[in-house]
């Protein structure tokens, strides 16, 4: 803002600008000429720019939003920026936290809710500047089917399946993984492991081992694998049936044909 002195002198004014200071020349006529130096403060307003307007998060990390302020004339202070969600300012807390002079936000402990679009804003005496970042949260798979097979006996196959799908706008899940008493099951041997995907993205894992036994007991589970991270069922407890023993005492060919005696036997059965 340029003040013109008190001068009571009329005439015409010229103002040649050079950097912040100008010079005023007044001139009367050809008679006389006044020079009156004056300092000219030229007021900007800051330019903001985000370093990247999309952030990606997933749930339970953190994302960190960063933008730079340039060309401001008086340089902004702290009260004169401000992040916001939305129309609610946002405040340091354990949600949020604020670094680099406060040009940095970092929201804490996602949640598919802290989804949306930030905006800073810089602001001098000249005005304000202000960049949107949107921000996207991703969850984990969902299990929609808990481990399920059938009984089976001993030396037949085992099939259990297991189905997950994405939340929302999640990453659809990509793959199983299946373990035993926290031991990875893979495919080789007896085992294989298998996934296929139906239309709308819910994937199927089948986990099928052959000629079981009793050393194929234990608590079997399956989990999902997206891109945002992993989410596993419940353990499943898996028994093989065993065929019972039958046993007879005393032997039955101990009986002579023909003898009337009568013998008592014993007829045992057993796991």
């Amino acid at each position: 803002m340029i003040h013109t002195p008190a001068l009571s002198l009329s005439g015409t004014y010229r103002q040649p600008v050079q950097e912040t200071t100008a010079v005023m020349q007044l001139i009367e006529g050809e008679v006389s000429q006044v020079r009156q130096q004056l300092d000219l403060t030229v007021y900007v307003k800051p330019t903001v720019t985000a370093v990247n307007t999309m952030v990606t998060g997933i749930v339970g990390g953190s994302a960190v939003l960063q933008v730079m302020v340039s060309g401001a004339n008086p340089a902004v202070t702290s009260q004169g920026k401000v992040w916001k969600k939305g129309s609610d300012e946002l405040t340091l807390q354990t949600k949020y936290s604020f670094s680099n002079n406060k040009l940095t936000l970092t929201i804490n402990t996602l949640v598919v809710s802290d989804g949306g679009d930030y905006t800073f804003t810089a602001s001098n005496r000249a005005g304000s500047g202000t960049a949107t970042i949107t921000v996207t949260v991703q969850g984990f798979p969902v299990i929609t089917q808990q481990p399920m097979f059938d009984a089976v006996n001993e030396t037949g196959t085992l099939v259990v399946t297991c189905k997950a799908n994405a939340s929302g706008a999640d990453p659809k899940p990509t793959s199983f993984k299946w373990d035993r008493g926290g031991t990875q099951l893979t495919s080789g041997g007896r085992r294989s492991v298998t996934t296929s995907t139906a239309a709308d993205g819910e994937l199927t894992g089948t986990l099928q081992i052959q000629t079981v036994t009793t050393a194929d007991d234990g608590n079997y589970k399956c989990t999902a694998v997206s891109s945002a991270g992993e989410k596993s069922s419940d353990a499943k407890v898996i028994k093989v049936q065993v065929a019972p023993e039958i046993s007879v005492s005393p032997a039955m060919d101990s009986a002579v044909e023909g003898d009337a005696e009568e013998e008592e036997f014993v007829l045992t059965i057993s796991n």
